[in-house]
């Protein structure tokens, strides 16, 4: 890509820019670049340094600077050449650039703004470093966000990669170009004829900086289970929520940490009923929500059976939420564990689902299409609130289709859906697969006076899992 930069005009005031170097000293020999760009001055990210532009103005003038992690001197000036030196306060340590401006003000209403741009802390922003492949001699595309130039290398001869492109965005001053890009890496993934497999792909800086990364890429092969393992007990907390519901933040809180807590073993489902913005609004959570016979928000039911409630305190309902969970995977081991692909084809989601059990029996498999990470205002939580586990749509009925599974046998089930109008990014999707029995379960869990409510809902949780749109997961053991 060629980056075209638009130099903006200087006020009338002031004539000329010259060159600058990165030392405090002045320099009578010009560097070969020149760190005045249009109206824009580049900056270390480390504090102390500073850098110096000479100025040519037509009158005398002053300097107006808001900014504390830059300085600015002298703070006024006569007519004439004049040195400016602008010194780093404060150091950079994040990865993209640092801009503020401060202006300079001559006779009349003739004035400047300059914009100063503080360099990025090198290094890669990989937000998840492994990435499942779903399908065999497919095209994989992987984005990287970093502000490094870099080189990508496989170590697995099946994996192969084809090239880099960069999405590079313009700074506040408009005409500089961040350092900071999306990257996508283009792979191509070989055959696969045995089992689920992994292999690597380094990320290199080639800009010095000695910077690097290492990116896990697995690939789904052959499904085996082992019966004679305990299946992992993964429960599912369905969370009813609304925009509007000022006390919702409060159980999203204790969810989330009580799924950080126990990784791995809690799934969480979020349900914005008919009431919520429509951006995040789900028409069926209604139907779930009556079922359950709640009346009010937030509330959680848990693997069908267990009803949550927001408590004094968020560290409470977290207790309740893992309480559940260590319950049943220790009065209710599941008979059943579940893996799975999915991927989007021709502006339609499909999942191809695998159930293995240890006893033959009569099941109902749920399918649900869930977004993470979307940006929308929330009661209590402010304009900029980030909503997961968002339930876009369900790829089966109301509790799930009938599957009839064997003992000691894998049966897979096919599902398609095209991708929901409402879907904001099909990147932050996700399935989730819940195996659910006809059946209830009393239970004991309490916290601090609290306690999660057991009902008969006429339906149990036995087991679920979770996998990435475009990747996969194998089947799950807890030993």
């Amino acid at each position: 890509m060629t980056d075209i930069k638009k130099i903006l005009p200087a006020a009338a005031f002031v004539i000329a820019g010259a060159l600058s170097c990165l030392s405090c000293e002045s320099s009578s020999e010009p560097e070969e670049e020149n760190l005045l760009q249009g109206n824009s001055i580049t900056v270390s990210r480390n504090s102390g340094e500073s850098t110096t532009v000479s100025l040519e103005f037509s009158s005398d003038w002053t300097v107006d600077n808001t900014s504390t992690w830059f300085s600015v001197s002298p703070l006024s000036g006569p007519a004439g050449v004049n040195v400016i030196t602008v010194t780093v306060q404060e150091d950079n340590d994040d990865l993209k650039e640092r801009v503020s401006p401060f202006v300079i003000r001559g006779s009349g209403e003739d004035k400047t703004q300059y914009f100063v741009i503080q360099d990025p802390r090198p290094g890669f922003n990989i937000t998840d470093s492994e990435v499942g492949v779903v399908r065999n001699g497919q095209e994989l595309e992987f984005t990287v966000e970093g502000n490094v130039e870099y080189e990508a290398t496989s170590g697995a001869d099946w994996i192969t990669v084809n090239g880099i492109e960069h999405e590079r965005t313009l700074l506040e001053d408009n005409m500089t170009y961040s350092k900071y890009t999306v990257s996508r890496i283009s792979m191509t993934v070989g055959q696969n004829n045995g089992g689920v497999r992994s292999g690597d792909v380094a990320l290199t800086a080639t800009d010095g900086s000695g910077v690097s990364e290492t990116v896990s890429v697995s690939q789904m092969g052959e499904l085996s289970a082992d019966y004679t393992r305990t299946f992992m007990r993964r429960s599912v907390a369905m969370k009813f929520t609304a925009t509007w519901c000022v006390n919702c933040p409060y159980m999203a809180m204790a969810l989330e940490d009580a799924v950080e807590e126990d990784p791995g073993h809690i799934i969480a489902l979020t349900m914005h009923d008919s009431s919520s913005d429509k951006e995040l609004m789900y028409a069926p959570a209604d139907d779930y929500f009556r079922h359950f016979g709640f009346t009010g928000l937030p509330t959680a039911a848990m693997n069908n059976y267990a009803r949550i409630d927001n408590s004094r305190t968020t560290s409470i309902t977290q207790a309740l939420f893992k309480g559940v969970a260590d319950e049943a995977a220790s009065r209710l081991p599941s008979n059943t564990v579940a893996a799975g692909q999915a991927y989007i084809e021709d502006g339609t989601i499909k999942v191809e689902l695998s159930i293995a059990s240890k006893t033959a029996g009569n099941y109902l498999a749920s399918i649900f299409v869930v977004e993470d990470g979307i940006v929308h205002g929330q009661e209590g939580g402010g304009s900029e609130y980030v909503h997961n586990d968002v339930v876009r749509a369900e790829m089966t009925a109301m509790w799930g289709d009938p599957v009839s599974l064997q003992a000691n046998g894998i049966t897979g089930m096919d599902f398609q859906l095209p991708v929901p109008s409402t879907v904001i990014d099909t990147s932050r999707l996700r399935i989730v697969a819940v195996i659910n029995t006809e059946g209830t379960f009393t239970g004991n869990v309490n916290d601090s006076g609290y306690s999660a409510g057991y009902n008969d809902w006429g339906y149990l949780t036995d087991n679920a899992v979770t996998f990435p749109v475009n990747g996969f997961a194998d089947f799950g053991y807890e030993n």
